[in-house]
């Protein structure tokens, strides 16, 4: 075989060989599979979960408050506080709280960097957390009640704010203390009003509940008991102590009611069951002079809002994941 011979079978080999790599080259890129989509929603998934977990961490922990964060909180409705089944969402709370402070340092000229600025910053985060909590209660509340607030009620109470103010000179003062828009403005309209239908609800309620223990009291005493010591064992005044005993009486110290009632009445007589925001009042006249009478009285009082409030947030099992007291002014 001669050297001519030799090159061509050399050079064959080495076109075998390249063709054997580019077909073993071309098994194998058609071979290699596509990352399920499976797989891609997985990993889509563990990531949104460990930025979460993340960014729960630095809200919750170490209170972020950046701009950032308070942009991204807008939007992911993390719970600051969990009424029942209700959420207080750290955004809601934060965007409160921006409001309030606005209203402060325009309205207040507050300056929240000295001490007594930062003294009513912390008062200011505590009251809002309670707010937000009683607001969601008396929704709650109301719900179970079928108490509702219609757009109507709404409008018509923001007409009279406009009457008394001025809708321009209204609008500019809500956009400046607050920097609120008028759906915001309405909708705490909406709030107030559904707050005043519940009080009114209970307070009905309860006058009801207490009424027959009212009447038996006044069937006593129009029946020649003496006053004084069923107002002892009975009234829920401070002056109880007294015998209800409340001294000379002038105008303009107790409510309109009592007041009507109490001046309307000659010496000795007594009045029937008189309701005021106290509660319910039984009233003796013992004396009269021409602007004062000597007045005694029996209270049975009534429930307040405040007073509801207060053992409807034992029932709701609140639980508050903020710390209020690393946000900073």
């Amino acid at each position: 075989m001669d050297k001519k011979d030799n090159l061509n079978n050399v050079t064959d080999l080495r076109e075998n060989k390249d063709t054997l790599i580019e077909k073993n080259t071309e098994q194998v890129v058609t071979n290699k599979k596509p990352l399920p989509w499976k797989r891609i929603i997985a990993l889509g998934f563990a990531f949104i979960l460990v930025s979460n977990i993340i960014f729960a961490l630095g809200v919750y922990k170490f209170s972020w408050h950046d701009s950032i964060t308070r942009t991204v909180l807008r939007v992911v409705p993390y719970p600051a506080v969990l009424v029942k089944s209700r959420i207080i969402t750290i955004g809601q709370y934060h965007k409160d709280l921006d409001s309030y402070k606005n209203y402060y340092k325009v309205g207040q000229k507050a300056d929240f960097s000295s001490e007594e600025g930062q003294k009513l910053f912390k008062t200011l985060k505590e009251d809002l957390l309670n707010q937000l909590i009683e607001e969601k209660i008396i929704q709650a509340e109301a719900k179970k009640m079928n108490i509702k607030v219609s757009k109507t009620e709404i409008e018509d109470e923001y007409k009279k704010l406009v009457e008394v103010n001025g809708e321009d000179t209204l609008k500019k003062q809500i956009k400046d203390y607050y920097n609120w828009d008028m759906s915001t403005f309405k909708a705490k309209i909406g709030l107030k009003i559904l707050r005043n239908k519940v009080e009114e609800k209970i307070k009905k309620d309860d006058i009801a509940n207490k009424k027959s223990k009212v009447d038996e009291l006044l069937k006593k005493v129009k029946g020649g008991e003496d006053f004084a010591k069923v107002a002892k064992e009975n009234s829920e005044d401070q002056s109880s102590a007294e015998g209800g005993n409340l001294g000379w009486v002038s105008k303009g110290k107790y409510a309109q009611e009592f007041e009507d009632a109490a001046f309307s009445l000659k010496p000795g007589e007594i009045s029937n069951v008189v309701e005021t925001i106290d509660g319910l009042n039984i009233i003796k006249v013992n004396d009269k002079k021409e602007n004062e009478v000597l007045v005694s009285r029996i209270l049975i009082k009534t429930i307040t809002l405040d007073e509801w409030l207060k053992q409807k947030k034992t029932e709701y099992k609140i639980r508050t994941l903020i710390d209020i007291n690393k946000i900073n002014p």
